[in-house]
C-alpha cells in the first residue's frame, strides 16, 4: 500500500512540474504576408505543372500553417523573450504564440517583434509587442555541465495528425559534447546529443534537467534536430550559444564588419573543397529564394546527380523555403565556384538584419522563366518563340523512303505560325537527289502539365540542289509531342501522314514524269526556346 501511494505521489508531482514547464512553452508560427503566400502558391502551380505533383504538394500544405515551439525567458531587467529556432520562423519577422492554460482554453500573443536572429546558430528571440510583460517570471537557464547518461526532458508541442501536441519527453545524455558540422559549426559549439523525444513541431522547445527551483526544470539547450536515420537520436543547442546570444542580441552590431565576415565565410566555402553548396545555403536571402528557387530547383532536377537531387527533395519535403534556399545555392554555387573574384561578385542584403546575398542575376540571363505561370492546362496559345531542329525520314507506301531534315522558327501568332527550311534526299532510279526549299507551318498548342502536344499542318516547295531539275511540293498533317520541363532545349517527336509529288524534267529522264508519293513521317526533333 506505501509503495503504490508513493507511485501516485511521484506520479503526481511530474504532472504539477509538468504543468508548470508547459505555462511558459507555447505554438509559435511565423507571419507570411500576402505576397509571400501568393508568390509560393504561384510556385506550387509551375512545379505541378512542370510534373512534380509532390513538390507542388508540399508547398500547400506548407502553407496551410506550419508551427514549432518557443519558451519564455525573463531578463533580469524584467523583459520578456521568446526563443525559437530560426528554421521554425524562416523568413518571418513577426510571429504570434500560443499558450494553453490548464482548463483547456488558449491564450495567444499576436505580432510578437524579431530582437534578433543568426543563421549560424539557428536561434531567434522575439520580445512582445510595445514591450509587454505578460510574465513575471520565465523558465531559468542552467549554465551546469552535462554529462553522458543524465536524465533530460524535451517539451514543446510536436505534430499529431496535423495538430500541434503538448509532450513532455523524457530521455538521457548520449553524447553531451557532438561534433557535427553539418548541424552547428564545431568552432563554434558542438551540440547535445540525447534520447528524449523529438518530432516534427518540438523544434525551439526547450531541453531541460531537474532541478530545485520553483518551476521544477531549468534550460539546458534548445531542441532543433532530430536524426531520421537512426533511433532516438535527436540534437539540441546548448544553453551557453543560447546565453551568448541573448547578451550579443541586448548590444549594438557592428554591421560593417558583420559583412566582412560574412562575405569572408561566402569566399572560404568556395575555396575550400571539402565544403560545397550545402555550406552556402545558409547564406541565401529567402527574397533570392523565392523569386528563383523554383527555377534553380527545376533546372537541378533534370541535370544533377541523384545524390544531390534526393538531399533538396528532403530538405524541401519538411520545407519548401527551405528547399528553394538548397537549391539556389547549387545553381550558385556552380555558377561561380571558378570565379577568381568570388569575394566581389555578389550584392548582398540586409534581411531580418542579417547580411544575405541577393540574386546576382537579371532577367537577361536568367535559365529558365515563369513560362509555366502563363500556360493554363487544356488548349493554350503559347508566348515563347521556338526555334527547331529536325531530322527524320518518310516511309513511302510505294517508293523507297526518303529522309529529311530542316529548321524551323514559330514566332508568328503567339507560336502557332512558322516557318521552316528544308533538306531532303530523294531517292529516285536508285540515285540519292538532294532537294532544298521552304515550308510553312501551321500548329495548336494543347498543354497537359509539362506535356505539350501539337496537332500541326505543314505545306512547302524543294528545288533541286545539283541542278538535275527535280522539284516537289509536300503537304503532311499530323502532330508532335514533347516533354517540357523548363529546360532551353526541349526533345520532341512528331509523326505525320506525308503526300509528296515530285516532278522530273525530261532533260533529266527524257520524258517529264511526276511521281506522288504519300507515306508516314516520323521524325526527332530539338526546340530551343528563344524566350
Amino acid at each position: 500500500m506505501r509503495k503504490i501511494l508513493t507511485f501516485f505521489i511521484i506520479l503526481g508531482c511530474v504532472f504539477s512540474l509538468s504543468a508548470q514547464v508547459k505555462s511558459y512553452v507555447g505554438i509559435i508560427s511565423g507571419k507570411k504576408t500576402t505576397e509571400f503566400n501568393s508568390t509560393m502558391r504561384a510556385n506550387a502551380i509551375t512545379l505541378t505543372k512542370a510534373g512534380y505533383n509532390d513538390l507542388g504538394n508540399y508547398i500547400d500544405s506548407y502553407l496551410e500553417g506550419t508551427f514549432g515551439s518557443g519558451f519564455v525567458f525573463v531578463d533580469k531587467d524584467n523583459t520578456n523573450y521568446i526563443i525559437t529556432n530560426k528554421h521554425v520562423i524562416e523568413q518571418a519577422t513577426e510571429a504570434s504564440i500560443i499558450f494553453e492554460n490548464d482548463d483547456g482554453s488558449k491564450t495567444t500573443f499576436d505580432n510578437l517583434e524579431l530582437v534578433a536572429i543568426d543563421d549560424n546558430i539557428d536561434l531567434a528571440i522575439f520580445k512582445f509587442k510595445d514591450n509587454l510583460q505578460p510574465f513575471t517570471t520565465g523558465l531559468p537557464i542552467s549554465n551546469k555541465k552535462l554529462k553522458d547518461g543524465e536524465e533530460v526532458w524535451t517539451a514543446g508541442f510536436p505534430g499529431l495528425a496535423g495538430e500541434p501536441m503538448w509532450q513532455l519527453g523524457k530521455g538521457n545524455v548520449t553524447n553531451a559534447q557532438a561534433h557535427i558540422d553539418a548541424l552547428l559549426d564545431s568552432s563554434i559549439s558542438t551540440v547535445i546529443q540525447h534520447s528524449a523525444e523529438i518530432d516534427g513541431g518540438n523544434s525551439g522547445g526547450p531541453l531541460l534537467i531537474a532541478s530545485d527551483t520553483d518551476i521544477g526544470f531549468e534550460v539546458v539547450g534548445v531542441n532543433a534536430w532530430k536524426a531520421f536515420y537512426r533511433q532516438n537520436t535527436n540534437f539540441s543547442i546548448p544553453a551557453t550559444v543560447l546565453v551568448d546570444f541573448i547578451e550579443q542580441a541586448k548590444t549594438e552590431k557592428d554591421s560593417k564588419k558583420e559583412l566582412a565576415d560574412k562575405k569572408t565565410q561566402v569566399k572560404e566555402i568556395f575555396e575550400n573543397i571539402e565544403k560545397n553548396y550545402t555550406d552556402l545555403a545558409k547564406f541565401i536571402s529567402y527574397d533570392f529564394a523565392i523569386k528563383d528557387g523554383e527555377k534553380s530547383l527545376i533546372t537541378l532536377l533534370n541535370s544533377a546527380s541523384r545524390a544531390d537531387c534526393n538531399t533538396i527533395i528532403s530538405v524541401f519535403s519538411r520545407s519548401p523555403l527551405e528547399g528553394f534556399k538548397y537549391a539556389v545555392a547549387y545553381e550558385l554555387y556552380n555558377d561561380y565556384k571558378d570565379n577568381e573574384n568570388i569575394d566581389t561578385s555578389f550584392d548582398w542584403a540586409l534581411e531580418q538584419n542579417q547580411w544575405r546575398l541577393k540574386s546576382p542575376y537579371t532577367t537577361k540571363n536568367k535559365k529558365w522563366d515563369s513560362y509555366y505561370k502563363e500556360v493554363p492546362e487544356g488548349f493554350s496559345l503559347k508566348g515563347s518563340w521556338d526555334f527547331n531542329m529536325l531530322v527524320g525520314g518518310t516511309l513511302n507506301f510505294d517508293t523507297s523512303p526518303t529522309l529529311s531534315t530542316s529548321v524551323e522558327l514559330w514566332p508568328f501568332l503567339k507560336n502557332t505560325t512558322g516557318i521552316g527550311f528544308d533538306l531532303e534526299l530523294f531517292n529516285y532510279d536508285k540515285e540519292l537527289n538532294p532537294l532544298v526549299g521552304a515550308h510553312v507551318g501551321f500548329r495548336v498548342p494543347f498543354n497537359f502539365g509539362p506535356l505539350r502536344i501539337y496537332p500541326l499542318a505543314k505545306a512547302g516547295i524543294n528545288m533541286d540542289a545539283l541542278g538535275t531539275v527535280v522539284s516537289s511540293s509536300f503537304f503532311q498533317a499530323g502532330f508532335e509531342c514533347s516533354f517540357d520541363k523548363g529546360n532551353f532545349v526541349i526533345p520532341e517527336i512528331g509523326i505525320a501522314y506525308k503526300k509528296t509529288d515530285y516532278s522530273i524534267n525530261g532533260e533529266y529522264t527524257n520524258d517529264d514524269i511526276t511521281v506522288k508519293t504519300d507515306g508516314i513521317s516520323i521524325y526527332a526533333v530539338l526546340s530551343f526556346r528563344l524566350n
